[in-house]
């Protein structure tokens, strides 16, 4: 009897793990796309980058509601202020509750040695180009 009752908790374990993996599911998209960013230095907002990048974004649903999604990118770009080829990575998040707001981090490394890492928020609730602010930049 003890035995029977081991394996019923063991299938219930079981079952209750597969159930709530269920309720929250994730969605993953990959693609290509051009892109720009303003890049900024000690507050200074320099110009802007552009190029091309490879994407890749995970939505993540709770009970069929969009919950959060987190955004890695990787490419290489042009400035509009400089002749460095430089190359790009960024890491991204957003959040339901705070959207239509995100978040950024944003890092360019040129070919000439300069380096800008930039963490931001864009609020895409204004009209195109958003508005962009960036709580922390280093550069070099």
């Amino acid at each position: 009897m003890q035995k029977k009752s081991i394996f019923l908790v063991i299938i219930c374990l079981f079952l209750g793990a597969g159930l709530s993996k269920l309720s929250a599911q994730s969605e993953s998209n990959w693609g290509t796309s051009t892109f720009f960013t303003k890049v900024s230095c000690d507050g200074e907002i320099l110009g802007w980058a552009y190029g091309t990048l490879d994407f890749h974004v995970v939505d993540h649903y709770k009970k069929g509601e969009w919950i959060f999604a987190n955004y890695q990118a990787k490419g290489e770009a042009v400035c509009t202020f400089s002749d460095e080829k430089f190359t790009y990575k960024e890491q991204g998040k957003e959040w339901a509750k705070t959207y239509p707001i995100g978040y950024y981090v944003i890092h360019l490394k040129g070919d000439q040695g300069s380096t800008y890492m930039m963490h931001l928020s864009i609020d895409y609730s204004y009209p195109y180009p958003w508005k962009w602010d960036f709580q922390n930049t280093k550069c070099k």
